[in-house]
C-alpha cells in the first residue's frame, strides 16, 4: 500500500499525533492515580479529617451529581 498522496499522509500524521497525545495524557493520569492512592482516599474518606466531605458546598454538589448522573 503506497502513500503516494501527500494529503493522505498528512492526515494520517495528524491522526497519529492526536492518538499519541491522548495516550500520553492517559498514562499520566494512571501514573498519578496509582502513585497517590492514600492521598486520594483521604480526600473522600470520613476518617482522619476528610478534606472534601467536610466542606458543605462540596457535599451538596456531590449529592446533586450523585442523583443526576447515574
Amino acid at each position: 500500500r503506497s502513500l503516494a498522496n501527500p494529503r493522505k499522509a498528512k492526515m494520517r500524521s495528524k491522526k497519529m499525533f492526536f492518538t499519541d497525545i491522548y495516550l500520553v495524557v492517559a498514562m499520566c493520569d494512571l501514573l498519578v492515580c496509582f502513585s497517590l492512592p492514600a492521598q486520594i482516599e483521604s480526600y473522600f474518606s470520613g476518617r482522619d479529617n476528610p478534606v472534601l466531605f467536610s466542606n458543605h458546598v462540596f457535599c451538596n454538589v456531590w449529592g446533586a451529581l450523585w442523583e443526576v448522573l447515574p
